[in-house]
C-alpha cells in the first residue's frame, strides 16, 4: 500500500503515483519495461478512463457526461484490444 506522501493529484483531481509518471515518461521515450507498460496501460483504463469507477455525478449533468466521455475512451481502447486478426493480419508494426 503507498503511503499518503507517494499519492498525487492531478489538477483534474485524478490520483497517480509518481511510478506511473516514470512510466509514461519511459514509455513516450520508446524505453518502458513490460511492467511500466502495463502500469501505463492500467492507468488509462481505471484512472483517466474511469473504466473500474462509477460515471454518475448526482444531479451533475455535465459531470456525468464528462465522466461518461471519459469511460467511452476507455472502452474503445479496450474493443481494439481486444480485436482478432486472421493470422496473415496481424502485426506489431501496423
Amino acid at each position: 500500500m503507498p503511503k499518503p506522501r507517494d499519492i498525487l493529484t492531478t489538477e483534474s483531481g485524478t490520483l497517480y503515483q509518481p511510478q506511473i509518471s516514470y512510466a509514461f515518461r519511459a514509455l513516450g521515450t520508446g524505453e518502458a519495461t513490460p511492467e511500466q507498460q502495463s502500469k501505463a496501460l492500467a492507468w488509462i483504463l481505471e484512472s483517466a478512463c474511469v473504466m473500474k469507477g462509477r460515471c454518475y455525478a448526482g444531479e451533475n449533468v455535465n459531470e456525468t457526461m464528462r465522466m461518461l466521455g471519459r469511460r467511452d475512451a476507455g472502452l474503445d481502447i479496450a474493443e481494439v484490444m481486444s480485436m482478432k486478426f486472421k493470422p496473415n493480419q496481424e502485426s506489431e508494426d501496423g
